[in-house]
């Protein structure tokens, strides 16, 4: 690809018509200039040359001079680059704000396959906001890097986190365990691990290839009975990990039961309305 390529598709990215791309690289270059100039250089009719000018415009991308010959500027791309981003954001939270309105959340108890890092990180951050009561978490280094604000936005909510994690760490949540066997753990899996299970009835777990390039597998799923699966899974993950790392540390019986009484508010049964859950659930399939 020559430089010049490099250059159109990366405005075509940004959803630029190769067509614009090319007469805002020239004016780029070569402002001021009138259309024809323009056309002229590219070696393309000035009437396609004229609309894509106007296209430019209405982008914000380049300005034409008042007057008979119309001479146009290109906005420098520093500028441009600006106001895109703020014309995309604007328009991200008027679509949020109307798909918002026409969103239903609706039992759903399959199981769906999701396909890249993206949609990983992007499903996780997602339920992390939606969560309202608890929120269990068995995180290696790199996904537990790419969520930590979302997690410490969660517990700021007043959410129950638990989370367990494979390297030391300075995180906000309710109850944080390090894996006494980390680096076993992360040297016998190829890649990096994300589990996480909201309000017991949401989950999401994934292996992700070591450089996050790409995933080995990764499912999620609304199923109010896997979910409380899931949840129960990493609680116990949760309290195996913490009293073997106490009774190694050769914690008295009575700091064992302190942390059996602290671990008892991640039991499914007192931090969800599972049953009623699963009963929905079970009325959709029925």
């Amino acid at each position: 690809m020559k430089p010049e390529d490099t250059h159109i598709q990366a405005l075509t990215d940004l959803g630029f018509t190769p067509v614009e791309a090319e007469v805002y690289l020239f004016l780029l270059a070569e402002s001021p200039a009138s259309g024809y100039r323009v056309a002229q250089a590219l070696g393309r009719p000035a009437a396609q040359v004229y609309k894509a000018v106007e296209a430019l415009q209405q982008k914000g991308a380049v300005i034409a001079e008042e007057g008979k010959t119309k001479r146009c500027r290109a906005v420098p791309a520093v500028e441009l680059l600006k106001h895109l981003e703020t014309r995309f954001r604007m328009r991200k939270e008027k679509a949020g704000a109307l798909l918002k309105e026409m969103a239903r959340v609706e039992a759903d108890h399959r199981v769906y396959q999701l396909k890249t890092v993206e949609q990983v990180y992007s499903h996780a951050a997602s339920m992390l906001e939606r969560a309202e009561r608890v929120v269990l978490l068995d995180l290696f280094p790199k996904p537990l890097s790419q969520l930590r604000d979302r997690i410490e936005d969660a517990a700021g909510r007043g959410v129950l986190v638990g989370l367990k994690t494979y390297e030391p760490c300075q995180i906000s949540c309710t109850e944080k365990v390090t894996a006494y066997n980390a680096a076993e753990t992360l040297e016998r899996w190829p890649g990096q691990h994300l589990s996480l299970v909201v309000d017991g009835h949401e989950f999401l777990s994934a292996m992700l290839y070591e450089d996050e390039l790409g995933l080995h597998h990764a499912i999620w799923s609304r199923s109010t009975y896997l979910s409380s699966l899931q949840h129960n899974g990493i609680g116990l993950e949760l309290s195996y990990t913490r009293l073997t790392s106490e009774i190694k540390a050769g914690a008295s019986l009575e700091d064992l039961h302190r942390s059996i009484v602290d671990l008892e508010q991640f039991y499914l049964s007192n931090c969800t309305d599972a049953p009623d859950l699963l009963r929905q659930e079970l009325g959709v399939l029925s």
